[in-house]
């Protein structure tokens, strides 16, 4: 409940219309891109999946699926198929509704704006005339998905809880979008210590 009184909090803020650079939309050939970018061919996102499929497979949920090897494999398809269908909704509601729902690094200097910016921009997309508004292709894109796993999800959930899982998911992309900003620095620092921890193993070396 605290969950989803946070997502209504963050969806009337960040749907307030922003003022920014006017950018062109996406072509056609860039929309399809970004969905396979970000649907199969990102490490971070697939690695983040299947850390996701984990932590589900150590709390046993759902419960009906158990903790048998094999069923860590029917968490990671369930996230992936999840992922395609939600994926492949924004891909078409965000072309009809000319939305930009592309994450764009924010090059703000200081963390906690760079925080405030990616968290906002997991509830909007843009528009043609360069504000922001709440991403209804995001949104229609998160309740498909939602909806369409529950057909081969062991869970009988009800319509509301499966709405409960429709705010819970959109809260979800927070981290997503966090992922995004901050991920070419987590490679930076990652290129510095494997370049000082190397250098520091050639001087002990005799």
């Amino acid at each position: 409940m605290r969950r989803l009184v946070l997502l209504c909090a963050c969806s009337v803020i960040s749907a307030w219309p922003q003022n920014i650079p006017v950018e062109p939309q996406p072509t056609f050939q860039e929309r399809v891109h970004y969905y396979v970018q970000r649907t199969y061919t990102s490490r971070e996102r697939l690695a983040f999946l299947v850390a996701d499929s984990a932590l589900g497979h150590l709390q046993n949920d759902p419960k009906e699926w158990g903790r048998a090897p094999e069923c860590f494999g029917a968490r990671v398809a369930s996230n992936f198929g999840r992922r395609i269908v939600s994926n492949t909704i924004e891909f078409g509601l965000g072309a009809a509704l000319d939305e930009d729902t592309r994450y764009r690094p924010s090059q703000l200097g200081p963390l906690r704006q760079r925080i405030w910016y990616a968290t906002t921009s997991a509830f909007t997309a843009r528009v043609a005339d360069g504000k922001t508004r709440f991403g209804y292709s995001r949104l229609g894109a998160i309740a498909g998905g939602v909806w369409v796993a529950s057909s081969w999800h062991p869970e009988n959930k009800s319509a509301s809880d499966l709405w409960q899982d429709v705010g819970f998911a959109v809260l979800g992309k927070v981290p997503d979008n966090l992922l995004s900003e901050f991920s070419p620095d987590m490679r930076r620092t990652g290129a510095r210590v494997a370049r000082a921890v190397w250098r520091g193993s050639r001087r002990l070396t005799p």
